[in-house]
């Protein structure tokens, strides 16, 4: 099995589905803002969740990647944490939410709203 470590060297890596990005964007232009923020708070019976923010400028120390012409900016504090996942959004009868599937998720709640990495 082979172990997978966060390189700061190598930079984030995120992707985005089409999906996503329209839902983005129609989020930023109702807003009237540039950008949605990404960042990772403690919380849950696991640990941590993710906190998703449309915002106008970066926070400092952030890390800034530009998918389907949908800026974002990643907290320093959880890009380890977030790189590597595909951001999508899941459509459930009227419902609609945004998911990471984070390949860096040890342990994850029932619910689906707390996670753990190693």
């Amino acid at each position: 099995m082979a172990l997978a470590v966060f390189n700061p060297k190598v930079g984030l890596t995120l992707s985005l589905t089409e999906t996503a990005a329209n839902f983005f964007g129609k989020q930023l232009a109702t807003k009237k803002l540039r950008a949605i923020r990404l960042s990772i708070k403690k919380s849950g019976c696991t640990g941590y969740a993710y906190v998703i923010d449309t915002v106008n400028d970066p926070e400092e120390g952030d890390s800034k990647i530009v998918l389907k012409e949908i800026t974002f900016y990643v907290s320093a504090k959880s890009e380890a944490m977030i790189s590597g996942s595909e951001i999508d959004l899941l459509t459930q009868g009227i419902n609609k939410s945004i998911v990471f599937n984070n390949p860096n998720i040890t342990v994850s709640c029932g619910c689906g709203s707390s996670f753990s990495v190693e």
